[in-house]
């Protein structure tokens, strides 16, 4: 592992690339980064919002454990230490796959959100209504964003024809 000195790193890409374990470790590294940033963008503080940024804080804390813990379980499926390429088939499947999610979770919730405007008037109920319902539901897409991931890279660690 290589923390500052780029250029031992390069070389030992070059030379022999990283394992998978080494790659998983640079990985989580990177979404931790990520991560901390996002979480620092929650404003308890802010005056008005201080009701809701409890509900914030849940989201950030839920998506800081739900993507190590997720990465961790791709990496599993991808056969751990003994898998390859998982940087690769990681990064590259997300991508796909989170567009395909974007695409479904505006097609499910979009309609749920103008409904809710449409029939809820108060915006004393409205605001922790679609607050809860968005933070619930938003742990509820990446537990089964990461579960999907998961089959995927085991649909190709096992060289299986990909499910759909």
């Amino acid at each position: 592992m290589y923390f500052w000195d780029v250029n031992s790193l390069k070389r030992g890409l070059a030379s022999r690339g990283l394992s998978s374990r080494d790659s998983l470790i640079y990985l989580l590294l990177f979404i931790g980064h990520i991560a901390f940033v996002a979480f620092r963008g929650v404003e308890f503080n802010e005056p008005g919002h201080g009701r809701w940024a409890h509900l914030e804080a849940i989201d950030a804390a839920a998506s800081c454990v739900l993507v190590f813990g997720g990465t961790g379980y791709c990496y599993y499926r991808n056969g751990g230490a003994r898998g390859a390429a998982f940087i690769d088939r990681y990064v590259s499947l997300s991508w796909v796959v989170g567009v395909r999610f974007l695409v479904g979770t505006l097609a499910l919730f979009v309609p749920v959100w103008v409904l809710a405007y449409m029939f809820v008037q108060s915006s004393d109920t409205m605001v922790p209504l679609m607050g809860w319902f968005s933070v619930t539901s938003t742990i509820g897409i990446r537990v089964l964003f990461y579960y999907r991931m998961g089959r995927h890279i085991a649909d190709v660690a096992n060289t299986r024809s990909p499910a759909g």
